[in-house]
């Protein structure tokens, strides 16, 4: 996904973010101070994991909002939503 946004970037003769540093190492002390208190145990990683995809399905939709998006990119983008909704999807829930 970050090679096909990086590539419609570029496309568009802008250059890529930067990595947020700052919020990427909030993120991950939070997921490992949550798997070491739940422990490394399996069912506590992919509860990681499964927030983790939450939170960026919820940052799509709001990059989304946006109508100063192209639609070249809004179809990516568009894409990459429903993939991270049916990673969210539990079958076991059905």
């Amino acid at each position: 996904m970050i090679n096909q946004l990086t590539d419609d970037i570029i496309r568009l003769n802008e250059m890529p973010a930067e990595k947020d540093s700052i919020s990427e190492s909030a993120s991950n002390i939070w997921t490992n101070l949550t798997l070491f208190f739940k422990g490394n145990s399996e069912e506590a990683i992919l509860d990681a994991c499964k927030n983790a995809e939450k939170d960026l399905y919820k940052e799509y939709e709001e990059t989304l909002k946006y109508t100063s998006i192209t639609d070249s990119t809004r179809a990516v983008l568009d894409i990459h939503k429903e993939q991270i909704a049916s990673s969210i999807t539990d079958p076991f829930e059905i």
